[in-house]
């Protein structure tokens, strides 16, 4: 158990170093006045926390014998079913949000839009997030036109193009 809280902290420390501030993918709260507010709660919270408990267990050897075991598979259990929730789309939405590399331009965001026969409905000023009407079966193809992450359409696509970028 102290194993698995030290490395969902980790992972979220890793995330908000990353993908908050480093890349500046995604924020906590982007309709926050303060969103490094909500950051800051946040890694706290879901990172140096969980860190400080497991390292807490882990020193203590807490977690040893039967009682461990059924923590370790409720804990395997509960992220496997939140892991697989996520991979659904919202039901009947016809939205999805697009997240495209670093550097991604007008252009290129309105060339996927187009070959995906796809309607924006909302940007950020970079056009590097998009909110876009389309066709649920033809998400998966944002990620041929450089997106690293599209909502209601897998993860492991994104991460691939990530790992490109």
């Amino acid at each position: 158990m102290g194993a698995a809280l030290v490395g969902f902290g980790s992972w979220h420390v890793l995330d908000t170093l990353l993908s908050h501030w480093l890349l500046q993918i995604h924020r906590i709260r982007i309709d926050s006045d303060k969103p490094l507010f909500w950051d800051l709660l946040w890694l706290a919270l879901f990172g140096v926390l969980p860190i400080l408990l497991g390292l807490r267990l882990r020193r203590k050897d807490g977690g040893a014998g039967l009682r461990g075991s059924a923590a370790m598979l409720a804990l395997v259990a509960l992220t496997s079913g939140a892991g697989a929730w996520a991979l659904v789309p919202p039901a009947q939405s016809g939205f999805a949000t697009v997240v495209f590399h670093p550097g991604a331009g007008p252009r290129e965001v309105f060339a996927a839009l187009d070959a995906l026969d796809a309607r924006l409905v909302w940007s950020d000023r970079a056009m590097g997030v998009v909110v876009v009407a389309v066709a649920e079966e033809r998400r998966w193809g944002f990620y041929r036109h450089g997106a690293l992450l599209v909502s209601g359409a897998g993860v492991p696509a994104g991460c691939f193009n990530w790992m490109r970028t």
